[in-house]
This record gives C-alpha cells, structure tokens and sequence, in this order.
C-alpha cells in the first residue's frame, strides 16, 4: 500500500464505527425510554385500579353501615311487636300486620319483615296474612338467637323457602323479661340489593362488591349474586390478610370463587362483624395500557424499519466509495506519468466523497432527530392519559379534603353524561340523619349548631345522587357559616316536598345570586388549605337537579344567612 494512502483507506473505516456506534445508542435510548414509559403507565395503570377499588370498598362501607343501623332500627321495633302479645293473638291480629307492614316501608331498602316462634316456625309475615308457616329453624341467624345470641346478626345468602329469591336476613332475638326465647324478629333482602351501586361504580366489567362475615361466608355479592348462595371464601387471600389484624387494606390473587385476578380492597366493619370489598379485575385494570403499548410498539417497529433503511443506504454508499478509492489507488502506483493527474482526480474524488459524507450525516441525523420527535409526542400522548391524570390529581391532592375531590369527580361524571339516574321511591329521614352523621363533626369543629328536623315523608328520586346534592348544599353551607348555625329540614308543597339547607352565614348579595351556580364561583370567606373550595360545589348541584328533574331555589340576605332548597316530587 501506497504511503499516502493509508489515511483515506482508515477514515471510511472509522467513519462505518462511529456510525455504527451512533445507531446502537440511538436505539438502545430510544428503547430504554420506551421500555421505561411502558413501565411508568403499566405502574400508573395499576395504582388508578387500586385507587378506584379503595374508593368504592369506602363507599360500600358507608352504604351498608347506613342500611343495616336503619334496619337494625326497624327490626327492634318488630322485636317489640313480637313481646307485646302472645305469639298466637299475633298470627291472628290484622292490626298487628298492618303495624308490621308500616313498619316494613321504614326499611332503607326494599324488603321483608316477619316474626318466627321459638320452634322456627313465621308466625306473621309482611308478604301475606295470615302468614304461610314456613320453618325457618335450619337458618343460621335462628340458631344463633336460639342459643341466646342478644346482639344483631346478619346471615349469609340463602335461598327463600316462601318464594324464588334469594336473600340475606336480619335478626334480633325475641325473649321475655326473664331472658326465655320467645322466637326471632327478622328482615329479609333480596340478592339484587345494592345492584344500581354496583352499576355507579366505575371499576370495569369483571369488576365485583362482596359483603362477607367474620367466617368468610357471603352476604351479599354483586354483580349475580344469585350463583353465590352458599358461597364462602374461608380460608381465600382475603380472609388471610385480614386474619393478621389489618382492619383495612388490599390484596391482588385469584378470586377463590370464579377464578379472576382481582385486585381487592377490603374494610372490617366491625360494627356488624361484616367485612365490604371492592375489587377490581386486573385485566380491566390493563386494558387501556394494553392498547396504547400496541401503539407504543407499532410506532418503534416503524422507526427502526425507518433507521434500518437508512443505515442501509449510508453504508451502502460507504462502500461504493470505499471501493472508488480503491481503484484511485492501483491506478496511481501503475501509472507514475499520470500520477498529478491521477492524484487531482483522487483528490476531487475526495472531495466529493466528504461532500457526500456531510450529506449522508445531515440525511442520517434527520431521522433521528424525527425518532426523539416521536419519542416526545408519544410522552406527551401519554401524559395526556386519563388514568395518568387521575394518578397526577390524587399526587396533588394528598393535603386536600375529601370533599373537594368528591366535588371534581361529580362534576367530571356529570359533563361527561355517563351517569344515568336510578329513581326509586325511599323514606327521607334515614337519609337526613345519614347527612347529619356525616356533617356534624365538620360543624362541631367550627363551633357551629347543626339541626336535622325529624320528617316521615317518602320521596321519588335517586337516593345516591340525591344524597351527594344535598351533601354538596350542607358543605359549602358549613365553610361559609362563622357563628350560628346549620339546619336541614323539610316543607310539603302540595305533591312536592322542599328539603331546605338554611345556613346564618355570610349571605349572598343580590348581584350575585344569577352567577353563585356557575363553575368556579367564590364569595366571601374563601378558606385555605383543606377548607378552600374551586368554587364547584353549586355548579354540581345545579347540574343534579337537572339530571333528577328537582327545582332548585334560592333566598338569601347579605350578612344574615341563607336558604337553598331542593323540591322533590313525594311518593
């Protein structure tokens, strides 16, 4: 080889490493990114999953905390029925019945009452009078009363032995002054019971609520909870967690009933000796990041086909080039006469050739600089997940009140459309005295007097979505009273009824009484921290009563308080 050419011959060379290196790390980063968005949604996926199951197992607890102290309620007034008189007069007495009946539209939920005598046997019953004289001495719930259980029990699914249901039962023991046994006084529920919950909750398709005792035997499970009578999960990956003393929590296994990986949040509610849990299936939990995976690795299949390609061409023109030279080179040492000549040519083949490199470069950094383009859209798509939104909002939301969250939620739900109202008829007051529940610690904490007015109206509407209307009126009552107090009560209006929120609070000025139901609306004292509202709260209560038909209706005085009130059609 010709001294002088020994450098022409090693910078093609090294030119081939560096570009071979350049690509290598290209793709390796663009597959590291990749890989690590992948992983951060799968992760995000997964955390929304078991945020929403926790949420709804939340939910769940309050609903059936509120449901079985109500009914409890009612059967003790049965069980007061049943020692008033001998079990005999009862069976016989149309007046007891329709004492029972009365009763029986107290029940949070729609449902049965009846009074059985020490040997099992229904003595009076809601469903029909005189009563068909079922035996009911085989149920658990009866058994546990006969050997002197005193304190509620709820038993698990059963199948009705009088009609073609299945339920789940309520009791109390009946016995005399002397603690003798004198039978049971019991509710019954059908398995379809909290079905629309289970319909509002947003937790997938394979989705599941369950409502177990302390032997892991099932209440109640939704969504056909018909296939789950007699149906228990001792010894399951929930009774074991909850076996180590953790009142609440989550567990991801195989559901020991039909066999879907669920990821299952759980409460003890240890009130009623129950546990409540809200699982969500881990395919459902997936499916969005499955599909925008696809997508994610459609996008890298076509930018490495795209690389490929050029890489391909440039080294291919590298070659070409590699081989000119070459051919410069033998005609050089064979001819020494036309050696200027040969050596001009070479040299404007040279030039040529780094004229050609330049460009093959700026073609190859092109479509690489395009490749981190995509790499960037494809973040910013992500980034633009609702799952990843919802995970960003709770990461925001840490030191915020769980009001204000409820607040965003309802309104995102609303303005999308996808909530579709489930009207049934219901009694009024077990609803007022659940709000009062809920709201008086808030108002004890500021010093404020909150009183509930005692009402036996039914009403028709959605109790779920009525509950959080009225639950929205009483909260931004509560921030925007001072001093005084709060009130929640009720006036009939010929076939209506008006619930009414009255607040003595800062008032709302004439001017402002138009706008105060729009979105991010604020007056007076606005609160900080967790006290401080987006000005939401009334633009979701006026988007309710429009979705339920109910009137909504303002009077205020500036600096005296005011009035907001709901009219409902009554039953």
């Amino acid at each position: 080889m010709a001294p002088g050419m020994t450098s022409t011959h090693r910078h093609p060379l090294r030119l081939r490493q560096m570009l071979r290196l350049l690509v290598g790390f290209a793709v390796a980063l663009a597959l590291g990114l990749t890989a690590l968005l992948l992983a951060q949604s799968y992760q995000a996926a997964l955390d929304d999953a078991r945020t929403r199951a926790a949420d709804a197992a939340r939910l769940l607890e309050e609903h059936i905390v509120r449901t079985l102290r109500a009914t409890d309620f009612i059967v003790g007034r049965v069980a007061q029925l049943g020692r008033s008189r001998s079990l005999d007069q009862l069976s016989h007495d149309e007046h007891a019945w329709r004492e029972l009946l009365a009763l029986d539209q107290g029940l949070p939920e729609p449902g049965t009452l009846w009074i059985a005598d020490p040997d099992g046997i229904i003595r009076l019953g809601t469903i029909q009078f005189p009563a068909a004289r079922s035996n009911i001495s085989d149920r658990l719930y009866f058994i546990a009363h006969k050997q002197a259980r005193r304190d509620l029990v709820i038993g698990p699914l059963v199948q009705t032995k009088s009609r073609d249901k299945q339920a789940f039962h309520v009791s109390r023991r009946i016995e005399d002054v002397e603690g003798t046994f004198m039978g049971v006084a019991a509710a019954g529920f059908d398995s379809d019971t909290f079905t629309n919950f289970h319909r509002t909750l947003p937790l997938g398709e394979q989705a599941s609520i369950t409502i177990i005792d302390l032997d892991g035997r099932v209440v109640l499970r939704q969504p056909d909870p018909a296939r789950w009578v007699g149906a228990s999960v001792a010894g399951g990956p929930l009774m074991k967690a909850l076996s180590k003393g953790e009142p609440v929590g989550l567990v991801t296994a195989e559901s020991p009933l039909d066999g879907v990986p669920r990821m299952v949040a759980y409460r003890l509610v240890s009130e009623f000796g129950l546990v409540v849990a809200a699982a969500v299936a881990v395919d459902d939990a997936l499916a969005s990041w499955r599909r925008n995976a696809m997508v994610v690795a459609a996008v890298a299949v076509a930018l490495m086909a795209l690389t490929w390609a050029l890489v391909r061409f440039t080294f291919a023109s590298l070659s070409r080039e590699e081989a000119l030279i070459q051919g410069l080179e033998e005609e050089v040492r064979s001819r020494t006469e036309e050696a200027r000549a040969q050596a001009e040519e070479a040299r404007r083949a040279n030039e040529s050739k780094s004229r050609f490199l330049a460009s093959a470069s700026h073609d190859l950094r092109q479509p690489l600089q395009a490749a981190g383009m995509f790499v960037e859209v494809l973040a910013a798509r992500l980034d633009d997940s609702p799952h990843l939104v919802v995970v960003d909002k709770l990461r925001q939301s840490v030191d915020a009140t769980q009001s204000l969250l409820s607040t965003l939620l309802d309104l995102s739900t609303l303005e999308a459309g996808k909530i579709q109202p489930q009207v049934t008829t219901f009694p009024l007051m077990p609803m007022l005295a659940s709000l009062y529940d809920q709201m008086e610690p808030e108002a004890s904490a500021k010093g404020l007097a909150l009183r509930v007015v005692p009402t036996g109206i039914r009403v028709t509407s959605d109790p779920v979505l009525l509950e959080r209307l009225l639950r929205n009126l009483m909260v931004n009552a509560i921030r925007y009273t001072q001093t005084g107090g709060v009130l929640l009560g009720c006036r009939r209006r010929g076939d209506h009824v008006e619930v009414c929120v009255v607040d003595s609070g800062v008032g709302i000025p004439d001017d402002k009484r138009d706008v105060v139901f729009e979105d991010f609306t604020r007056l007076g004292d606005k609160g900080s921290g967790a006290q401080r509202g987006l000005g939401l709260g009334l633009g979701v209560v006026r988007r309710t009563a429009h979705l339920l038909g109910h009137g909504l209706k303002l009077r205020s005085q500036s600096g005296k308080g005011s009035c907001f009130s709901v009219l409902i059609k009554t039953a």
